[in-house]
């Protein structure tokens, strides 16, 4: 008999044999990956298929609490003798799929999901399945491969869509694709979509801005982020303003908008970092000094605050405090090109033009290349850079082709 049941059944019945389980052996935790439970049922199909995905599930968490192996192969094993009891059940092999990709047995992740889908175009779960997987694997490939793998997640989505027209993250999510693709018309809607799911939602206004700001319209993303009333903005959306303000060159704006934010988040080391930038451009010197001399305090390794120090020091006029301060930080970080940069303009100033050739020679010299081309290195930056976030969802996963989301951060400089 072939047979297809509820979720709602099944987790009752699951709970019911692990229940069982656990109350048969108190040593169970301590036991062999297959421990001997009573004897499966005689009876084939849904008996049969409610025992083994018990099994399957007790194993499962078993694997992912242990971290161990033998839990998860045993795991693979129970779900497929459930699947044998009930071949079309859609929830078991939905589960033998999802279990698959969380113990990184990838190729059977997508055959198994693949598989469902034949089966049942609409399958959500495993829709959401190949999305994750995809998406997973954007940062892993390079060149074609990368585009075919980003252009596979963005049809699992569009899928989803329109399975799910009212979810706020898949929205999001098929709009960071399409950004990334370099769709900005597609994004552009689908982030304005989102926004009609929720208005307030803190990951849409980001998203919209940081979509302006990477097309050069740095002006568009202010005005999104400004949009919003201050009173309900966050640390998140003030940063991210004060870094759109930064590319506008308004670093008195920029300021105000990074003090926001330590505002609401204080202990931002980001934020302090670009809070003392933007004085810096508006020559608030002591003021940013101040700042960067509490980020020392707090984190004596943060070679960045004193190559700012240093910069202030010599613009200040104090080279040889400059050039004391450059040292400390030369015992943090090396090969940096901004602490070299630095310190050329130091030997500059004080006339010491040969040591300052010296230290840029040694500059070009490490960033060039055998065919005459040099680096990006070789272009020191004093600006914050643009918004930059990690979503917690496709983020990572293809960093060599830029963040999926945008919260503003920039790397420090």
């Amino acid at each position: 008999m072939t047979l297809s049941f509820r979720a709602s059944t099944f987790r009752s019945l699951r709970l019911t044999s692990i229940a069982a389980l656990m109350l048969a052996s108190p040593a169970l935790l301590a036991a062999p990956p297959r421990p001997t439970p009573a004897p499966a049922p005689v009876e084939t199909g849904r008996s049969s298929a409610y025992y083994h995905y018990g099994l399957a599930h007790y194993y499962e968490e078993m694997a992912v609490n242990a971290g161990r192996q033998d839990y998860a192969t045993q795991a693979v094993e129970e779900y497929k003798l459930a699947l044998d009891a009930d071949p079309d059940s859609r929830l078991l092999q939905d589960g033998l799929a999802d279990l698959y990709f969380k113990i990184g047995r990838i190729k059977e992740a997508i055959a198994t999901a693949q598989d469902c889908i034949k089966k049942d175009p609409n399958d959500i779960d495993a829709h959401t399945l190949l999305g994750k997987v995809y998406l997973r694997s954007l940062g892993d490939m390079q060149g074609a491969q990368s585009a075919d793998m980003l252009k596979l997640a963005i049809a699992e989505y569009e899928t989803l869509a329109r399975l799910q027209p009212g979810d706020l993250e898949n929205t999001l999510l098929l709009g960071q694709l399409y950004a990334l693709n370099h769709d900005t018309a597609k994004a552009e809607a689908e982030f304005k979509a989102a926004q009609q799911i929720d208005a307030s939602s803190e990951e849409v206004v980001l998203n919209m801005a940081r979509l302006y700001s990477e097309n050069g319209d740095a002006q568009r993303a202010v005005d999104t982020l400004s949009a919003v009333p201050v009173d309900d903005r966050t640390a998140r959306i003030e940063f991210a303003l004060g870094a759109g303000y930064d590319q506008l060159k308004k670093p008195k704006e920029a300021a105000e908008a990074y003090r926001r934010s330590l505002d609401i988040e204080p202990d931002n080391p980001d934020a302090q970092h670009a809070l003392a930038n933007a004085l810096m451009q508006d020559e608030q010197f002591d003021e940013a000094l101040k700042i960067l001399n509490d980020l020392v305090a707090a984190d004596p390794t943060d070679a960045q605050a004193e190559v700012r120090i240093s910069e202030i020091q010599r613009r200040q006029g104090h080279y040889d405090d400059a050039l004391a301060t450059l040292e400390k930080a030369k015992a943090q970080v090396q090969d940096s090109t901004e602490l070299n940069f630095n310190e050329a303009l130091i030997y500059d100033a004080q006339g010491k033009y040969d040591q300052a050739t010296q230290v840029l020679t040694g500059m070009l010299d490490a960033s060039s290349h055998p065919e005459g081309k040099y680096s990006e290195q070789a272009e020191p930056r004093h600006l914050p850079q643009p918004a930059g976030h990690h979503l917690p969802r496709a983020e990572q996963d293809h960093r060599s082709r830029g963040s999926l989301q945008a919260d503003g951060r920039p790397g420090r400089r």
